[in-house]
């Protein structure tokens, strides 16, 4: 009865010292590796991305036809097609993957929304401080 209590002790003791070593990692010594599956869910995303920003440019120039034939009818409905594309759909993590489109620019923007609109306002409308 002893020796069966001395024998499960040293089990115990043995399992305590053998089981508490680590080793602290560094940030460098670790990697994160992606499954096959979840990088093409990422580059479905950004793929329906660009497609989303090749149609909002696409608009933006059929809004630039229309403001240069005076067509307000065509202009109002490109504006509101343009208005209902998803922008930027990709988390901010997943910008730097290939294959990633770059947004449409404020400034692009303001040039084919705010700049047809001011013949219809009587005083000017601001024009955004990075756009100068």
């Amino acid at each position: 009865m002893v020796t069966c209590l001395i024998n499960i002790l040293l089990v115990i003791v043995g399992l305590v010292l053998t089981g508490c070593n680590s080793t602290k990692l560094t940030p460098d010594q670790t990697s994160l590796k992606r499954t096959p599956e979840f990088q093409a869910e990422i580059d479905q995303v950004i793929k329906q991305d660009a497609d989303n920003k090749h149609w909002a440019r696409l608009m933006l120039l059929e809004m630039d036809s229309a403001i240069m034939n005076d067509d307000y009818q065509a202009y109002v409905f490109y504006l509101h097609e343009y208005e209902i594309i998803p922008k930027e759909t990709v988390p901010e993590q997943y910008r730097n993957e290939p294959g990633y489109a770059s947004p449409v620019s404020e400034l692009e923007e303001y040039f084919r929304l705010r700049k047809h609109l001011r013949a219809t306002h009587e005083e000017p409308l601001p024009i955004p401080p990075h756009a100068e």
